[in-house]
């Protein structure tokens, strides 16, 4: 049996996309070696491991209005933040969101929630294996810049993993998995243009005590732009299976439009279901 690697990218709601394929992929069984997420993906992910085919979607849904865990104006308070991951992560997974956890730790499949380290600008690939890695690995993973302050793990200050790693296929590869499924969240040929000057000047007020991590920020769109093309040129190959959205997403980053979402989750779908078949073809290789 071939060593299958599940790379799950991000982008704040855009993340919602992720939830079809990987309903579907439950729904028949594929079931990877190795997940890699990044940002949103690492959140999505998780419920991949714990094996709740519909939990993505109902995730998805339910956060995108709850005034708990969204509240923009907590970036001027205390805090410092935007998204309140403990509430996600600790007390929504006992009571609204019921989370698996059993199953979760359990499942073989490793797990890595990659995220930006804020000390040397550096991709940090964090490990279920570790005893702390849920929640906050994935609460480091999914911070997007400008929404909160740096998550710490183990004392390391941490931001969105996608600042460095949009999609860790190159991790995969390097690890040895022989058949490498991914899943974007921005359509075939997508390329990003350079931080608006508005962006970059709030970024350095903000992050101003981790120059590292300032460095590889400037250089994000560079960064994405060059896996990308890379993505592209294996997938030419025939050495990874990738599936795209067949629309671009139009979301915003922290989507509160049920409809909106809903779509994308139903796009999702429709095209995770249209690549299958190449996709078992793919994997029987």
């Amino acid at each position: 049996m071939p060593k299958i690697a599940l790379c799950l990218q991000g982008g704040g709601s855009r993340g919602a996309y992720v939830a079809g394929p990987l309903q579907l992929l439950m729904e028949n069984g594929i079931w990877a070696d190795a997940v890699y997420g990044t940002s949103c993906g690492s959140l999505m992910g998780c419920n991949y491991l714990s094996k709740q085919e519909r939990r993505c979607e109902e995730e998805t849904i339910f956060l995108c209005d709850d005034k708990e865990f969204f509240k923009p104006y907590r970036i001027f308070s205390k805090e410092k933040t935007m998204f309140d991951y403990d509430y996600l992560l600790n007390k929504a997974t006992h009571n609204e969101l019921p989370f698996d956890y059993d199953t979760f730790l359990k499942n073989p499949c490793k797990f890595y929630a990659i995220s930006t380290s804020c000390v040397d600008g550096k991709a940090a690939y964090l490990e279920k294996s570790d005893p702390d890695f849920f929640p906050d690995a994935i609460a480091a993973s999914s911070a997007l810049p400008l929404t909160t302050k740096p998550i710490l793990y183990h004392g390391v200050p941490y931001l969105d993993g996608g600042i460095v790693c949009p999609i860790a296929f190159e991790r995969a590869l390097a690890e040895g998995y022989s058949k490498i499924i991914v899943v974007t969240t921005r359509e075939k040929g997508y390329r990003k243009g350079e931080l608006k000057p508005l962006e970059w000047r709030l970024s350095c007020r903000m992050y101003r005590d981790y120059p590292s991590f300032l460095e590889c920020y400037r250089r994000s769109s560079a960064t994405y732009n060059a896996q990308m093309d890379l993505l592209a040129r294996l997938e030419a190959k025939g050495r990874l299976f990738v599936i795209y959205p067949s629309i671009a997403p139009r979301v915003k980053h922290s989507e509160t439009d049920k409809k909106i979402l809903q779509n994308l989750i139903n796009l999702g779908k429709k095209d995770a279901l249209e690549a299958l078949p190449l996709l078992k073809t793919y994997l029987s290789k």
